[in-house]
Parts: structure tokens; C-alpha cells; sequence
């Protein structure tokens, strides 16, 4: 965006999550699915979305035409729905993750290589993005990760067997672990479907 006059169309609707007191917040723009925000269902969970959306475009001065609803998330919509009920395990839709610096995009890339029913450490995903001293700047890319559940920062833990942290909060993360069939342990790399 050049101009500050340039305004970003963005739509943003929520989806309920089974079984929980959690709702997933989403917004989608021209380049893709740019923002997830998961928090327990109430006004402000929406808030957070839309605080997060300021947070991602950093100093860019970008005006929102935020939109609610629209069929643009409804494809997503039912990926996630087919997620949480277990028989979907690698989302399509496509992603806008441009907002992040190049280590934090190479970080992101690395999150989707994980899979489903996999976990893995911080200090392994520092050395798959070819830093391998850095796991706590892998923390923190993984802390600035726009697309939770998508991009499945969730599946990182900690090497001594700990779940870590969860910009989310731990509950969270630990239900998407079960939805995943996930245990964690010591090994630096699980697999436990």
C-alpha cells in the first residue's frame, strides 16, 4: 500500500469451534486469508482481531474497510469445520502471510511443514530454518504468527517435553494437540497418531 488514501478492503466473520467456549475470528483481503484471531466468544474477541490487523501492517499506514460477513471466508468456513470434527488435516485455502520480515515468513513456511499429528521443538524448527541457536526468535515468530491452526505454530512444543507457550493460551493450544491426537513428550520430533 502507497498511499494511506488506499484503502484495504478487508472482511471479517467469525466461526463458532465445536465443543468449546472458543470462536475463530478471520479476515480475508485481496491477497488471501490474512488474519486468525481464536478467543472465547464475546465482543471482545472480535476487538482482538481487529487490534491484530493494526499490529500485522506495523508502521504502514493503512486505512481498513473492514466488512463483516460475506462469502469470501465460507470455503474457509467449512475447512475449518472439517478440521475440528478431525477429517480435514491440510488447509487450502490460500494464504496472504506477506505482512511478516523474511525470517518470520521463513519461519512460518517451516510451521506448515509439520504434519498433522506431528510435533515438534523449537530448537528443531530453529535448526530447520537454518539457525540453529535461535529457538527462542523461533518463539517469537511463532508468538507473531497471523494464521494460527493454519499455519500450526500449535505443534511446536518445548525440547524438555513442556507445551511452551501459545500466544492463544495453553487451553487452547492443548485442544488443538487432542484434535490432532497429539502427545507430548521428550523426542525433539513426535509422532503419535
Amino acid at each position: 500500500m502507497t498511499a494511506a488514501s488506499e484503502a484495504l478492503t478487508v472482511t471479517l466473520d467469525g466461526f463458532d469451534v465445536p465443543g468449546s467456549s472458543w470462536r475463530v475470528w478471520a479476515a480475508t483481503g485481496r491477497e488471501g486469508l490474512t488474519r486468525l484471531s481464536i478467543r472465547s466468544r464475546g465482543p471482545s474477541s472480535r476487538k482482538c482481531l481487529v487490534d491484530g490487523l493494526d499490529a500485522l501492517f506495523g508502521t504502514e499506514k493503512v486505512e481498513f474497510d473492514v466488512r463483516e460477513g460475506g462469502a469470501s471466508l465460507d470455503s474457509f468456513f467449512a475447512e475449518l469445520s472439517d478440521y475440528f470434527d478431525g477429517s480435514l488435516t491440510d488447509f487450502h485455502t490460500r494464504l496472504d502471510l506477506s505482512a511478516g520480515t523474511p525470517f518470520q515468513q521463513s519461519v512460518w513456511r517451516q510451521l506448515r511443514r509439520i504434519p498433522y499429528g506431528q510435533t515438534t521443538s523449537y530448537s528443531e524448527l530453529a535448526r530447520r530454518v537454518g539457525k540453529p541457536g535461535a529457538a527462542r526468535a523461533v518463539g517469537n515468530a511463532n508468538g507473531r504468527n497471523p494464521l494460527p491452526i493454519v499455519v500450526p505454530c500449535h505443534r511446536v512444543v518445548a525440547a524438555g517435553g513442556g507445551l511452551g507457550g501459545y500466544t492463544g493460551g495453553l487451553d487452547i493450544k492443548r485442544f488443538l494437540l487432542d484434535i490432532e491426537r497429539c502427545s507430548v513428550t521428550n523426542d525433539d520430533f513426535l509422532m503419535t497418531k
